[in-house]
C-alpha cells in the first residue's frame, strides 16, 4: 500500500484545507509529533552525531579548541584532522535530517511513520540535501554580513528548503525557490520560528557554559552532544511541520492530496 493510500485510509479529518498558518498551531503540532516519535527520531539523530562526539572525547586538541571557543581555555590549540571529516559530519547530519523530515511529514499528514521508507528516502536525498544546506548557509551568511537584516530575511525565506527537497524531490535551486514561494506572505511568522530555533539552543549553550564547563572537557562534550541531538531532531520536526502547514494553508491541499508527492 502506498503512503497516499495509508493516509487516505487513516481517520484524519480534512479540516486542514485552507486553514490559517499560526505559530501556536505549528509549535503544538511539532511538540506532539516529537513526543510521539521521540524514540525513533532522537536515537537516529544521536547515532548520526556520534562521530563528532567521539572525536571530542578522543582528540584532546580538537576538544580543547571547541572548549576554548567558550572562553574557558586559552585559544590557539592546534589539531590536525582529515578534510574528509567535516564532509562526513555534514553527510550524516543531512541524512539524519532527511529521515526525520520524511517521517515527521508522514505523521503531520496523518499517516503512520515508516522508518524503513524514511531511511531509504533520507539516503536517496542526502547529496541534494548537502547542496541545499551549503547554498542556504552561504546565502544567509552573506546576508548577515550585509548589515544582518538581509540574512535574517533569507533565513525566513529559505526555512523550508530542506523539507521541499526531501518531500518533493526538488533540486538544490528548486528547493530554495520553492521555500521562497511557500513562505511568501507568512515570513514574519516563519521568522518568529527561526528566532526560537536560534534563541533556545543559545540559551541551552549558555546554561551548559555556566553549569557544566567548570567540570571539564568530557562533561562539556557529553552535555553538548545531548543538547545538539535534542535540538537538531526537534528542529527537523518543526521545519517539516511548517512546510506541511504552509502547503495546507496556501495551496488548499488536504492530507491525502499532499501525500501524493510521496508516490
Amino acid at each position: 500500500m502506498s503512503l497516499t493510500d495509508r493516509i487516505s485510509a487513516a481517520t484524519v479529518a480534512e479540516d486542514e484545507i485552507g486553514t490559517v498558518f499560526t505559530l501556536g498551531g505549528v509549535i503544538g503540532k511539532s511538540a506532539s509529533i516529537y513526543g510521539r516519535y521521540f524514540g525513533k527520531f532522537v536515537p537516529l539523530t544521536a547515532a548520526m552525531a556520534l562521530p563528532e562526539f567521539i572525536l571530542l572525547l578522543t582528540n584532546s586538541d580538537y576538544a580543547q579548541s571547541q572548549y576554548a571557543a567558550r572562553g574557558q581555555l586559552a585559544a590557539g590549540a592546534s589539531f590536525k584532522i582529515s578534510l574528509l571529516f567535516p564532509v562526513l559530519v555534514l553527510f550524516l547530519g543531512v541524512f539524519a535530517q532527511g529521515v526525520v523530515l520524511r517521517g515527521a511529514y508522514m505523521a503531520a499528514s496523518g499517516g503512520a511513520v515508516d522508518m524503513r521508507d524514511s531511511f531509504s528516502q533520507g539516503l536517496r536525498r542526502a547529496f541534494s540535501l548537502m547542496a541545499v544546506t551549503i547554498m542556504q548557509t552561504i546565502g544567509v551568511a552573506v546576508g548577515l554580513l550585509l548589515l544582518v537584516v538581509p540574512g535574517l530575511i533569507l533565513s525566513a525565506m529559505l526555512y523550508v528548503a530542506l523539507s521541499a527537497c526531501v518531500i518533493e524531490g526538488l533540486s538544490g535551486v528548486g528547493s530554495l525557490n520553492r521555500s521562497a514561494a511557500l513562505t511568501r506572505g507568512h515570513r514574519w511568522k516563519v521568522f518568529g520560528i527561526v528566532l526560537l530555533t536560534i534563541l533556545i539552543p543559545a540559551f541551552a549553550d549558555r546554561l551548559i557554559e555556566v553549569l557544566i564547563i567548570p567540570f571539564g572537557v568530557p562533561a562539556w562534550a557529553i552535555a553538548h552532544y545531548v543538547e545538539q541531538v535534542l535540538s537538531l531532531s526537534f528542529e527537523a520536526v518543526l521545519g517539516v511541520v511548517v512546510y506541511h502547514d504552509l502547503r495546507a494553508a496556501k495551496e488548499g491541499l488536504g492530507n491525502a492530496r499532499i501525500a501524493t508527492v510521496f508516490d
